[in-house]
């Protein structure tokens, strides 16, 4: 039995998401967007955008996938002077509109450009899959109205409807890719496995 093997050699959460992955035969491909002609061009914080398509071989699901310019290996200049900041905000700008970017190297209070390339944060697949799971709990609302009153939209938004029921959609084809929505409940479970594994919470000291 598994509970009498040393912790090393017990199956992780992360392990059985793997494992499933692997007997889905699901594969992921990304095509970066760039933030100007994106979904998010008319939002005041800039980000970075992908087109994402999860696939198992048969069946293809393609969204909009997007992440914070905080995922981006720059320091934080909320505090910096003037030249830090300006470097590493046309950096910023840069790596938005191009999916790429130089590395920034600050010696005290001066910034310079490397000729190095940063180690830029593509889509993952266990991001995706996280993304897609979370989304996919728009299955447990039979109405609009009951989906918007939980996620705080405008009940007679056109816009919020037109979400939920491109979500529906999505989630449609997502069960699919995945073998069913009893194992997209499965994933949300081991997600949840591996939040908690990666960050357990601190054991109560005996008194």
């Amino acid at each position: 039995m598994t509970d009498n093997l040393p912790v090393e050699n017990q199956e992780t959460a992360r392990d059985k998401l793997n494992n499933f992955i692997k007997e889905k035969n699901l594969s992921l491909s990304s095509s970066f967007v760039p933030f100007s002609i994106s979904r998010n061009s008319k939002e005041k914080h800039k980000s970075l955008n992908w087109k994402v398509t999860l696939s198992n071989g048969k069946e293809h699901l393609t969204i909009d996938y997007s992440k914070g310019v905080g995922h981006l290996p720059y320091p934080d200049i909320s505090y910096a002077n003037i030249q830090i900041k300006n470097i590493v905000s046309k950096q910023i700008d840069h790596a938005v509109e191009n999916g790429n970017g130089l590395k920034v190297i600050i010696n005290k209070n001066h910034a310079d450009l490397s000729l190095k390339q940063i180690k830029f944060p593509h889509p993952e697949m266990e991001e995706i899959l996280q993304c897609l799971v979370s989304d996919s709990n728009v299955r447990n609302y039979l109405s609009f109205e009951d989906w918007a009153s939980d996620f705080g939209y405008d009940e007679d938004s056109r816009k919020a409807e037109k979400i939920y029921v491109e979500s529906q959609k999505i989630t449609s084809s997502f069960a699919k890719l995945v073998g069913g929505v009893d194992n997209i409940t499965m994933l949300e479970e081991l997600i949840q496995e591996i939040e908690n594994e990666d960050n357990p919470k601190p054991k109560k000291m005996k008194m």
